[in-house]
């Protein structure tokens, strides 16, 4: 049982979901990371908290339900899955240019 627990900076971001991980938001940079915090929420695979007695709380009920852990990884995975792919893509757009 794994989850990520950061602010809501893109690579961590894409990170936690190519990785699968439920991913509780704790913070933000206003106006860059804002969108961020509604993406991990919109897509499911996490929340946002930025309360240390809440963050704790919110991982111990997590970490209590295993059907919610799983459902958030399958949602994170979905989500990494498009990062991923973006990942590929940029990578094989810099390699044209090095023929």
């Amino acid at each position: 049982k794994c989850v990520q627990v950061s602010k809501a900076g893109p690579g961590s971001i894409a990170e936690a979901s190519i990785a699968g991980l439920p991913t509780l938001v704790s913070g933000f940079l206003p106006g860059q990371e804002r969108g961020n915090v509604q993406y991990v929420i919109d897509k499911g695979f996490g929340e946002f908290e930025k309360r240390p007695d809440r963050i704790a709380s919110t991982i111990v009920q997590w970490m209590q339900d295993p059907e919610k852990m799983k459902i958030m990884s399958q949602m994170a995975t979905a989500a990494g899955t498009m990062h991923a792919g973006a990942t590929r893509q940029i990578a094989r757009e810099v390699a044209s240019y090095l023929d």
